[in-house]
């Protein structure tokens, strides 16, 4: 993501505002999040986890994000 993202400013934003409300829908135990995730090759079996696991995306693609941009 983060190679499209550091030419599209436009891409970034909807990364990063994609992960963050998928974290809020998480919190509100939506179970097309836990589906979502578990169609992607990533495993969790609650709420928490995923919520866990879409925080760390989220560091993550800062973070990478951040190294491309500094």
């Amino acid at each position: 993501m983060v190679d499209v993202s550091e030419d599209d400013s436009n891409y970034h934003q909807h990364c990063v505002d994609t992960l963050k409300e998928s974290i809020e829908q998480a919190k509100n135990k939506n179970e097309f999040v836990i589906s979502a995730i578990n169609t992607s090759g990533y495993k969790v079996s609650s709420f928490a986890q995923a919520e866990e696991l879409l925080n760390n995306f989220l560091v993550i693609y800062l973070k990478e994000y951040g190294r491309d941009h500094s």
